[in-house]
């Protein structure tokens, strides 16, 4: 598995940022929050920002509905507060 994922994200074509974009869309799609909160940091270590992924989720919205995109926003604001790029929620 390890394999074809590395094969996967160092093929020729797409850059990694076009990678994260791609990948946080299909996760947002099939509803996997967990690894959404990886791939939300993956992405920002592929130089994705905040506002990119936050207009990502408006632009998935759409196509998606709401209960996978509020599910997702949570996941996304999770992961952006454990990487200390957006502040903690206030209760």
């Amino acid at each position: 598995m390890s394999h074809s994922y590395t094969d996967c994200w160092s093929r020729p074509g797409l850059d990694r940022r076009s990678r994260s974009l791609l990948t946080i869309g299909a996760l947002v799609g099939m509803r996997q929050p967990n690894e959404l909160k990886n791939h939300v940091k993956i992405g920002v270590a592929n130089s994705l920002s905040a506002k990119e992924i936050e207009e990502a989720l408006i632009q998935l919205s759409t196509y998606v509905g709401f209960p996978a995109i509020a599910t997702a926003i949570t996941a996304a604001q999770e992961a952006l507060q454990e990487i200390d790029m957006l502040p903690p929620e206030k209760a």
